[in-house]
This record gives C-alpha cells, sequence and structure tokens, in this order.
C-alpha cells in the first residue's frame, strides 16, 4: 500500500513536470507564430503595392534573390584569364554581349553574373531576364538602378562593371598586309585589329619579309612617314584617317585612329563588337595633305587632310615644341591657285590654337632661335680598347680628339691605333639630291670627267669610305703630332678596335691566312711565310689594304698589324676578247683600203678630165 502511494506521487510529479514543458511550448509557439505572421506581413504587404510584374519585394536580400545559407544562384565559377587592354573601357562606348562576365554591386550586395549566348542577362527570380542587344555598360546600369529601385529603395546606388571581355570574332580588309578573320575580344579597339592585320608572321623566311617590304614600298611608294605609337603617319598611313566599321545589325560608325592618337576620343577608335567587319581604306598619294615643321619634337610632313583638322591636332602628333621654338613667331603657309601666303599664329595661345581650322595642303612651320646663337653643346661615342668607352659631351668645332681620348682614360694595352678611325653621321641639312634607291653612284656621274674604270673604282670606294673622318691616329698618339688632331663634331663615333698582332695574305700565294705580325719586315716577308707565290701570281700587281681605314696601297707601304696583303694574278683575257680586237683591226684596216681606193679613183677623175 505504501508503495503503491509512493508510485503515484512520483507519477503526479511527472505529470506537472510535462504539462509545465507543454505550457511552455505553447507559449513559444504562440510568439513564435506571432513573430511569423508580423515578419511575413512585413514582406508581402508591401508586396500587394508593386505591380504585377514585380511580385517579390522587400529588404530582406535571402528572401528577394532566393538564396539560403551558404547557397547562391549566381555564377560561382573562377574569375577568366584576364587580357591586355589599350585604354580603361568608356561605359558609353563599349557594348554589352555574349559571355561577358559582369560585376553588379549595390550598398547592400555585390554579385558576379555571366550574360547569356542568347543576348539576356538572367537576374535572381522573380525578375524577368533583360535583353542586353545593343546596350552600352551605361545602358545597362541606368536599366537595373531602375530595376532594383521598384524592388526597395534600400539598394541604393547600382553599378555594374566588366570583369572579363568576351572573346569575339571580327574581318579585316582593304590596306592591310594580312587581311582575315581575326580573334580579339570585346575590350579591344579597332587599332588592335589593323595592328594585328599588318604583323608579319614569324615564321616567314627573310627573304619573304623582304619581298613583303618591297611589294608594300611599291605600292606605297617612298613618301616621308612618321611614326606616333603604334600609327603610321604619312603618306603609308593615309588610310587610317578613315576606317568603315560595318555591324551585323546594319550600322556603320567610321574610326580616325590619327585623330585618336591626337586626342585621345573613344569615338574616335571605337570598342569591337563580335562580327564586326573593319575596311582600311586605300591610300591615295592625290589626297590633299597638311604638315608641321620646324622646332617640333616629331616633324609631321605629309598627313592625310580631313575637314575639321586644326592646328592642334599637329601640334599633338608633334609631341610639342622644341626648348629653342618661338611659337609666336609660328606661321601657316597657304597656298591656291594664284600663289601662296603666310598666316601668323601664335601657338602659345591654346583658344587660338584650338579654333585655327586647317585647308587642304597647310603647312605650319615653328621657327627657332638656333640659327641665331651658335649651337655649342655635343656629344661623341667612343667605343672599344679605352679604358672608360662611353658618350662624352663636347664643343663641336673646339673639342679634339685627344682631348676626348684622354677624358676616356686613354688607350688599353690592346689598342690598335692604325686599325682605328672615325665616323660621322650624314648632316640632317644636307640637301644634295637624294640617290635613288638601287641605283648605281655611276647613274649621277654624266657630267664628270672619269673614265669607265674610275667610276667603277668610285662607286667602290664610296661604300667603304663613305662619312669617314680623315684621322691618322698614329701620327697623333705615337707620333705626338698636335697639327694633325682632330677637331671633333656632334654625333662622331670614334672606333678604337683590338690589336690583331697579324697579317692577313690572300691570292695567288700557296697558303694564304693570317700570319704574326714581325714589326718592320716588308710585304715579300708575310708573302715567304705563307708559302710563297703560285704559278698564276704577278709579283708587279701586289698590293696592301690597310686595317682601319680599307685603303688599298702600293708594296712600298708599311705593313702594319691587321694589313691585308693580296696577290692577284696576270690579267686574264677571255678568248672572245682577242678574237673581237682581230676583228676590230680587220674591219679598220678595210674601211682605211676603201678609202684609200676611193681617193685614187677621185685622183684618175680629176687627171683624166683634165
Amino acid at each position: 500500500m505504501i508503495q503503491s502511494t509512493q508510485i503515484s506521487k512520483r507519477a503526479d510529479r511527472v505529470y506537472m513536470k510535462i504539462n509545465d514543458q507543454l505550457e511552455s511550448m505553447r507559449y513559444w509557439m504562440l510568439s513564435t507564430s506571432v513573430l511569423t505572421i508580423l515578419l511575413f506581413s512585413s514582406i508581402f504587404l508591401p508586396l500587394q503595392a508593386q505591380p504585377k510584374e514585380n511580385p517579390v519585394a522587400g529588404t530582406d536580400i535571402k528572401t528577394i534573390f532566393g538564396e539560403e545559407e551558404g547557397t547562391s544562384r549566381f555564377p560561382t565559377s573562377s574569375m577568366p584569364e584576364l587580357n591586355p587592354v589599350e585604354r580603361r573601357i568608356n561605359p558609353d562606348y563599349y557594348y554589352v554581349g555574349p559571355n561577358d562576365y559582369l560585376m553588379i554591386s549595390t550598398d547592400l550586395t555585390a554579385f558576379p553574373i555571366v550574360v547569356g549566348v542568347d543576348n539576356k542577362l538572367v537576374l535572381p527570380r522573380g525578375i524577368t531576364p533583360i535583353n542586353v542587344d545593343g546596350m552600352t555598360l551605361a545602358d545597362l546600369e541606368d536599366t537595373l538602378q531602375v530595376i532594383f529601385r521598384q524592388r526597395s529603395s534600400g539598394f541604393g546606388n547600382v553599378q555594374v562593371s566588366l570583369q572579363a571581355p568576351r572573346a569575339i570574332y571580327i574581318n579585316v580588309g582593304g590596306e592591310v598586309n594580312a587581311p582575315g578573320r581575326y580573334v580579339v575580344t570585346s575590350a579591344d579597339r579597332v587599332s588592335t585589329a589593323i595592328d594585328l592585320a599588318n604583323r608579319i608572321p614569324e615564321e616567314l623566311a627573310s627573304a619573304d619579309k623582304q619581298a613583303l617590304e618591297l611589294s608594300k614600298q611599291t605600292l606605297l611608294g617612298n613618301g616621308s612617314q612618321r611614326t606616333v605609337g603604334n600609327v603610321g603617319i604619312g603618306q603609308a598611313g593615309g588610310s587610317l584617317r578613315k576606317v568603315q566599321i560595318r555591324h551585323v545589325d546594319g550600322t556603320t560608325d567610321e574610326a580616325d585612329l590619327i585623330r585618336y592618337q591626337a586626342f585621345g576620343d573613344d569615338i574616335n577608335n571605337p570598342t569591337l563588337r563580335e562580327g564586326d567587319q573593319i575596311m582600311v581604306e586605300v591610300s591615295n598619294k592625290f589626297n590633299p595633305t597638311i604638315s608641321i615643321a620646324g622646332a617640333v619634337n616629331n616633324p609631321i610632313v605629309g598627313l592625310r587632310y580631313r575637314p575639321g583638322d586644326n592646328v592642334q591636332l599637329l601640334l599633338n602628333l608633334s609631341a610639342g615644341l622644341h626648348d629653342d621654338a618661338l611659337p609666336k613667331e609660328a606661321y601657316v603657309v597657304r597656298s591656291d591657285g594664284s600663289g601662296s601666303e603666310n598666316i601668323p599664329i601664335d601657338l602659345s595661345d591654346n583658344n587660338n590654337v584650338k579654333s585655327f581650322t586647317l585647308k587642304p595642303g597647310d603647312q605650319i612651320i615653328v621657327p627657332n632661335d638656333v640659327r641665331s646663337k651658335a649651337a655649342n653643346v655635343g656629344v661623341v661615342t667612343v667605343q672599344g680598347e679605352v679604358v672608360f668607352p662611353q658618350t662624352f659631351p663636347i664643343i663641336p668645332g673646339e673639342t679634339r680628339l685627344s682631348q676626348v681620348i684622354e677624358r676616356a682614360g686613354g688607350f688599353t694595352p690592346f689598342a690598335s691605333l692604325n686599325g682605328s678611325y672615325i665616323r660621322r653621321p650624314a648632316d640632317p641639312l644636307d640637301l644634295r639630291p637624294k640617290q635613288l634607291v638601287g641605283d648605281p653612284p655611276i647613274v649621277h656621274m654624266a657630267t664628270s670627267s672619269l673614265n669607265l674604270e674610275d667610276t667603277l673604282r668610285y662607286g667602290a670606294d664610296l661604300q667603304l669610305q663613305q662619312n669617314l673622318v680623315s684621322a691618322d691616329f698614329v701620327a697623333i698618339f705615337r707620333e705626338k703630332d698636335a697639327s694633325k688632331d682632330v677637331i671633333l663634331q656632334s654625333g662622331d663615333e670614334i672606333s678604337i678596335p683590338r690589336e690583331k698582332g697579324q697579317v692577313y695574305i690572300s691570292g695567288r700565294i700557296r697558303h694564304p691566312g693570317w700570319v704574326t705580325y714581325a714589326p718592320g719586315e716588308k710585304y715579300d716577308y708575310y708573302i715567304a711565310q705563307a708559302g710563297g707565290y703560285t704559278a698564276a701570281a704577278a709579283p708587279n700587281r701586289v698590293q696592301i689594304e690597310k686595317f682601319g681605314t680599307g685603303v688599298w696601297d702600293g708594296i712600298q707601304a708599311d705593313v702594319e698589324s691587321g694589313d691585308h696583303i693580296y696577290v692577284p694574278g696576270e690579267r686574264d683575257t677571255p678568248a672572245r676578247s682577242t678574237l673581237e680586237q682581230a676583228a676590230t683591226i680587220l674591219s679598220i684596216a678595210g674601211s682605211i683600203l676603201f678609202i684609200a681606193n676611193t681617193i685614187v679613183d677621185i685622183v684618175n677623175k680629176i687627171s683624166s678630165a683634165n
């Protein structure tokens, strides 16, 4: 009895405990229900006021985008490989297309997204996919701004960023080296496509490259050309001023890559779209041109003119003025059928530079004050066997060779004085008639009194000795003859080769090659060292070519280290030449006999008449 009473009391306590827990659960469930109702009300009541095409609204990001913890409906692939771009993308000119990798960001969230191959942008559930066909980045940003604000003002500003552009096919034609189909990115510009179509494939042989370059020179002419960046300027680059871009939707744009170089306006070098057909206009040497010359960093000669060109265009392309330019004294040379006039223009006035519109054929001349004062700064280069081979400043027309060699630390023990020489670059103001490419020098010697053999020797000597400075290093530095010290000019290149310690023997000798130099020995010593003459040699015709200058001297010249002794053979007389000489002699003899007979006949007739 007592035991059953105890069991009953324990059961009552368990029941009361369970009842207390149930009451707590009822209270918790009631509270949860109230909170749930309040939460759903805050979400769905504002939704009823939204348009039917936007059924989901509110500020809960997971509810709007349909996300659960640790999940996302947006692409989770890693960032694709990045490609180089020529210049930052302009959202107003970049057209969104299939496979563009975008980043959409708001004040509340940010997520990546990829444009579908059907040109549609699929946003979170409840939002109708957006067809981005014909949309720029700026257009897409404006569209998303409206859509997100309809959902909630909490999103704030919406921004669209291009993370990786899509790969596209384009076609390039017209005046390019290799017209055809190319793969680029939608971030590339027209200039990139033309650059690709103008590259010579690396696998071409050097002969093919030379042939291609020769063909270009033949087609485009050999006119003046300057280069800014990767765009040619001048007659050969005139077509770059008018490049047609035809899009797949039938619309067209026009690029002016020269104006793009000058001002950097994206409209003159737009980004590309899939299927674009780029046509580079063929150059025409009869197109009108404009030029700028004088005290500018990069003179532009023969740039194709286009309506709207101004002075600022040429000034930008020429990379600005020299430090010694006189901008206030510049002028424009303008010609017409009746003559030409010089129109003053102040290049220091920016408003004047921008507003001055050029006409076909105009030439801008920028004077400088160099001609009014002597240039007092120059440089020369010393290379080879000196202690400090480098470039040294000089005073042109005053600094001498010995002074520069002293500043270079003097000669090394291996220097060859008799082989040293100075080469002077061509004078840019040399206005003599230029030799045509490929013409031999004798073509321009119609008025000379030289015979044929002299003209042939002149052509060979010119190739070897052109632009050399007369300088006797041995007399100046070994014999200390100050009267022969050379006065240097800016740009001179002083070359000090290494002492060879040998003499080279070639021609009709038994063992041609290098022979060790022996100071004071004559040419016959070296010939003997080389095994002597062969039966075909002509000892009376031996010549010595001097090391460094390349001058051919007779056998009386002193042999020095590095010299070349050449042993020719007897002059060959081909059998055909002998026969031709005999025929000529017979022809002359026959003519003499004919004339003599004619004279005798005339004398006889005169005698008979008397």
